[in-house]
C-alpha cells in the first residue's frame, strides 16, 4: 500500500473512530477486521448476541452517513 493510501485509510479510521462510541468501535473493529462472529464477541464480553448484532448494526449505519458513497 502506497504512503497516501495508507494516510487516507487512517484519516478515514479516525474519522469513524470520532463518530462511534468506544463499545461500537471496537466491536465493529472485532468484527470486522478481527473476524469474529457476533456470538464470539458477545462471549468475550458476557452479553447476548443480539445486543452485539445491534450496536455493530448501528455503527454501519453511523458510517453510512459520513461516507455516504461508501
Amino acid at each position: 500500500m502506497r504512503k497516501e493510501e495508507q494516510a487516507e485509510q487512517a484519516r478515514r479510521i479516525a474519522l469513524i473512530r470520532e463518530v462511534l462510541t468506544e463499545k461500537q468501535f471496537r466491536r465493529l473493529w472485532m468484527y470486522c477486521v478481527d473476524g469474529k462472529t457476533e456470538q464470539e464477541i458477545a462471549e468475550m464480553e458476557a452479553v447476548g448476541q443480539r445486543r452485539i448484532s445491534t450496536s455493530i448494526q448501528a455503527a454501519l449505519e453511523k458510517i453510512k452517513k459520513i461516507f455516504p458513497d461508501g
